[in-house]
C-alpha cells in the first residue's frame, strides 16, 4: 500500500512561545478598536513585519468574517 499522508517536519516556528504570548498581551493590553481594527494590526504584525506566519496560512484563519 501506498502511504498518502504527508510527512511531519520538525521544523522550529520562527517564534518562541514566550514571544508570541507577549505579542498577544501587548495586542490585547494596548490594541485600540474593535475584532476588525486587531485582525488588521495581527495581519500587518504577523505576515508583513515579522514573518511568523504565511500569507496563506493567514487568510485561512477565522477573521473579519467570524467578528
Amino acid at each position: 500500500m501506498t502511504d498518502t499522508t504527508e510527512p511531519q517536519t520538525n521544523a522550529q516556528p520562527p517564534y518562541s512561545l514566550w514571544q508570541l504570548t507577549l505579542y498577544f498581551l501587548k495586542l490585547g493590553t494596548l490594541g485600540f478598536g474593535g475584532p476588525v481594527a486587531l485582525v488588521g494590526y495581527m495581519k500587518r504584525d504577523l505576515v508583513d513585519d515579522l514573518h511568523w506566519i504565511s500569507e496563506e496560512d493567514f487568510d485561512i484563519l477565522p477573521s473579519r468574517d467570524a467578528s
